[in-house]
């Protein structure tokens, strides 16, 4: 099964505008066309921006 790693980064004066969100939706639709159909996105807890971008493409909280 293939495996990448991304990290993204959003420069605070860019923040609000979705742009992790919409980057994700693009990365995971790419995704599911190669075949990958269960991507995993991981982020640090205390992360809430991005814990509520992953929740609205549907993912869910796996706790270590």
């Amino acid at each position: 099964m293939p495996f990448a790693n991304i990290e993204y980064e959003i420069e605070k004066e860019h923040r609000g505008h979705h742009y992790a969100l919409q980057s994700l939706e693009l990365l995971i639709e790419t995704m599911l066309k190669m075949k990958i159909r269960f991507p995993v996105i991981t982020v640090l807890s205390q992360n809430e921006a991005s814990i509520r971008t992953i929740q609205e493409l549907g993912g869910r909280l796996i706790e270590p």
